[in-house]
């Protein structure tokens, strides 16, 4: 299963590489994948709903809602990711264009 490590200094990383502009147009090949590939495994999509069900039961343990943060975060980053290129890559792309 996928989970971060809630330090700060990994969060201040993962913040400014999201924030970074990308330099080179990617290919259309690449922004697809991503669009199609790049995201949570089935098994933790599958485990983020079950602890999403424990938590409208009022059921969560701590260590749970610790998985359940760190598996939303990871999911955010990942969709994050895939805009950040699909929005970079289409305002170069119409840039071209114009």
């Amino acid at each position: 299963m996928i989970t971060l490590d809630r330090a700060t200094k990994k969060q201040a990383a993962l913040s400014r590489a999201l924030d970074l502009r990308i330099r080179k147009p990617v290919p259309r090949a690449v922004v697809t994948w991503a669009r199609d590939h790049l995201g949570l495994p089935q098994s933790d999509i599958r485990r983020m709903k079950k602890l999403y069900d424990k938590v409208m039961d009022e059921t969560i343990t701590q260590e749970e809602s610790t998985e359940l943060d760190g598996l939303l975060e990871a999911c955010a980053a990942m969709d994050l990711l895939r805009a950040r290129m699909v929005m970079d890559t289409a305002g170069k792309a119409k840039a071209r264009r114009e």
